[in-house]
């Protein structure tokens, strides 16, 4: 995003609501202390815990130069062996993958609930397919090349991909509710309240 585009949202808006935090250290020098980030952090208000994951893991492709998917699934496969590999979206051309295409939501949840992993792109750690991820209770894998995980939630757990096989033993199915902590979600809310008053 240019400053040309930042200077004309300042002038039609006083506060603004992103959707994630990639922008962030962009745009914070411009904008005000009220805008929000990552407010789809709040989609996850609990987490359904099922009895019936396997060791699978799900992958959401769109076409995108910066997701880096395949590299990230050939880092991955190296170090821990899945019994299914699921990919939604776009089709991806990669040996034992499983691809579903475009499908509803209800198929979609429930291919997550029978998965105890998710792979995320470099695209968007916290975007929408991981807040769907988190309410089933998978585990997110990462790149942590790309990213650093904020702790957002509790009972969660993000692995980095280069710790996967250090962390084999250590990667039993979530059994417990995974929530957004409190503090983050009182700044959302606030923040939110706050963007509202200039609507």
């Amino acid at each position: 995003m240019c400053l040309i585009s930042v200077f004309i949202l300042k002038l039609r808006k006083k506060n603004f609501i992103f959707a994630h935090e990639d922008i962030y250290y962009i745009l914070k020098n411009y904008l005000n202390k009220n805008t929000l980030y990552n407010y789809q952090l709040s989609y996850v208000k609990k987490s359904y815990i099922s009895n019936i994951k396997k060791n699978n893991i799900i992958i959401y492709n769109r076409k995108n130069k910066s997701k880096n998917l395949e590299h990230l699934i050939s880092k991955t496969l190296k170090q821990l062996k899945f019994e299914n590999i699921y990919v939604i979206g776009e089709k991806l051309n990669y040996p034992d993958v499983e691809n579903f295409g475009y499908i509803s939501k209800k198929n979609i949840e429930n291919i997550l609930k029978k998965s105890k992993f998710a792979l995320i792109s470099d695209e968007n750690l916290y975007s929408f397919f991981t807040m769907d991820a988190l309410k089933y209770g998978l585990m997110i894998i990462y790149n942590s090349e790309r990213y650093i995980v904020k702790n957002y939630f509790i009972n969660s757990k993000f692995i980095s991909i280069s710790k996967i096989k250090s962390m084999v033993h250590n990667l039993e199915p979530i059994r417990k509710t995974i929530f957004l902590k409190k503090d983050i979600k009182d700044n959302i809310l606030l923040k939110f309240f706050n963007y509202l008053k200039f609507v």
